[in-house]
C-alpha cells in the first residue's frame, strides 16, 4: 500500500505518486494545500447490483407492429412504397374477381 498526494492549489488539483516531487510543486505553486491519504485498494464491484436489477424485473424491451423506419435507405423505402401499391392493385383485382365468380356461380 502507498500514499496518494493531492495538492489543490486554486481551481487546479494534481496528483502525485512519487511524495519527491511535492518539494517542486510547492515551489510552483506557494499556496497550495497538500492532503496525504492512503492509496486506493479497490477499484470496481460489482455487489448488490443484480438484486438491484431484479427488484422491478428484467424486462423485454417492447416489440411494437411496425417498427420505426427511419434511418432506412430512402431508395428502398421509395421502392417498398411502389411494391406495397401494386401488391394491394393485384389484392383487390382478386378480390372483384371472387366476389363475381361467386355471384356467377350463385346464380
Amino acid at each position: 500500500m502507498g500514499f496518494f498526494i493531492s495538492l489543490y492549489s486554486g481551481k487546479h488539483q494534481h496528483y502525485l505518486l512519487n511524495p519527491a516531487l511535492l518539494f517542486s510543486y510547492c515551489s510552483i505553486y506557494p499556496c497550495c494545500v497538500v492532503v496525504v491519504t492512503m492509496a486506493k485498494s479497490k477499484n470496481h464491484t460489482n455487489h448488490n447490483q443484480n438484486k438491484k436489477a431484479h427488484r422491478n424485473g428484467i424486462k423485454k424491451p417492447k416489440t411494437y407492429r411496425h417498427p420505426s423506419l427511419k434511418g432506412v435507405d430512402p431508395k428502398f423505402l421509395r421502392n417498398q412504397r411502389f411494391a406495397k401499391r401494386g401488391t394491394f392493385l393485384v389484392m383487390t383485382k382478386n378480390k372483384a374477381a371472387a366476389k363475381a365468380a361467386a355471384k356467377a356461380k350463385s346464380a
